[in-house]
């Protein structure tokens, strides 16, 4: 079977079957002062990223439980979460989803921004995953989660 994801393309056994698919994409560096007297006075900040991941699944059955099950793993697997909320999200072709939206320590002077938004096709679940500065405005949040409600899933 004739696979593609992004620019690769490559033949799979017979008998295999589409299960995940994970694209990530970064913002460019940022630019920076290269004078190495000042090196330390400038903050260590993370680019951002968004990372995209669609999976076939028999575990859930509606969003709502992929929120809650989400939700639980965060909380266990990141100690410096801070400001957790999950709204609801609805996705350019209609199809709700929701939001997960949190800070944490990226470093001892950093803090990230991290927004999940997630949707279930079916028995797919799609989970846009955007990384940012935690010190980003309203507007820039706003303007990331119009772009991350732009998903759409062909049929």
């Amino acid at each position: 079977m004739k696979t593609t994801v992004g620019t690769l393309s490559f033949d799979a056994p017979e008998g295999f079957a589409w299960s995940e698919t994970t694209v990530s994409l970064q913002a460019p560096a940022p630019k920076m002062v290269r004078d190495p007297r000042m090196l330390q006075k400038q903050a260590v900040t993370a680019r951002p990223n968004l990372v995209a991941n669609q999976r076939s699944t028999d575990q859930f059955e509606t969003i709502e439980a992929i929120s809650e099950d989400m939700t639980k793993r965060l909380m266990r697997s990141i100690a410096s979460m801070q400001d957790l909320k999950s709204l609801p999200l609805k996705f350019a072709d209609g199809k709700e989803g929701i939001l997960l939206s949190y800070l944490f320590s990226f470093n001892e002077k950093s803090m990230l921004r991290q927004l999940h938004a997630v949707r279930l096709d079916d028995k797919t679940v799609t989970t846009l995953v955007l990384t940012t500065p935690g010190s980003i405005t309203e507007t820039e949040e706003q303007n990331y989660i119009k772009y991350l409600s732009s998903a759409t899933v062909a049929a």
